[in-house]
């Protein structure tokens, strides 16, 4: 037999207030009764029942029958259930969109185009790459990149893989033969491998970001620059240029 907290907190997961509850589990038990007898049952002060009622009535979780005096009756379990599942689901929905909305909004303002030039201190290699992959996806038209892609550079691999999606060119030189290469491929995205022991990436030609730690060593800390400086960007993607003609296409 399910115990009676367990349903409590089940029906707290899916929103339900503490008077919508203790009804609900008065009507699971008594099938079908009268609003002064749910009331007691239920021990929802009589000022609050009917509004409780009303509003279960309208979700569809009870049925309201037309006798003198009325009579509720509760739906079987299962319709109760997924009615109030299906509520949660939309309601989640709903959010999804407002969210979306938000960071649409957000998005607008969170990267200035005349960002200051900045050299930034983190604690751990997956910090660094959580930045890198957050400037690469404001990336209007190009990317050029130095990298070692490993299993755990799952967010830079999410950010070049979204790059691609939105129809920006993205080539990227990886530190020697990418084992699994055939998984990045795509129209938008070209890679090649060549020995090259840097971590460095220019977008849309006008901003440079370069490791300055060497991220294959365990360290206390990693610094990296962000710079929005045309010289720089030019040297960076002057040295892409030469590295990208002498290395392999990857197969």
């Amino acid at each position: 037999m399910v115990r009676e907290e367990r349903v409590k907190e089940v029906l707290t997961n899916l929103g339900l207030t503490d008077y919508e509850i203790r009804t609900l589990l008065s009507l699971f038990k008594l099938k079908e009764a009268k609003a002064p007898q749910i009331s007691q049952y239920s021990q929802v002060p009589k000022t609050r029942i009917y509004d409780i009622l009303d509003s279960l009535v309208q979700r569809g979780l009870i049925v309201e029958m037309h006798n003198r005096p009325k009579r509720y009756r509760i739906m079987e379990a299962g319709k109760v259930f997924g009615t109030l599942i299906e509520e949660k689901k939309k309601n989640f929905c709903d959010i999804e969109k407002e969210v979306d909305a938000v960071v649409k909004e957000l998005s607008y303002t969170s990267t200035p185009e005349d960002q200051e030039d900045t050299v930034i201190k983190v604690k751990s290699k997956n910090d660094f790459l959580k930045i890198l992959a957050q400037e690469l996806d404001n990336a209007k038209e190009n990317v050029t990149g130095f990298i070692d892609l490993e299993t755990g550079h799952s967010p830079l691999i999410k950010s070049i893989k979204g790059e691609t999606d939105r129809k920006v060119n993205v080539k990227i030189l990886h530190h020697g033969q990418h084992k699994d290469v055939k998984r990045y491929l795509s129209e938008n995205l070209e890679f090649k491998h060549v020995n090259h022991g840097l971590t460095a990436f220019t977008i849309d030609n006008k901003k440079a970001i370069i490791a300055l730690s060497n991220l294959n060593k365990e360290k206390q800390e990693y610094n990296f620059a962000i710079w929005n400086h045309k010289p720089i960007v030019d040297v960076l993607n002057n040295h892409f240029s030469a590295c990208w003609d002498k290395a392999k296409t990857a197969q």
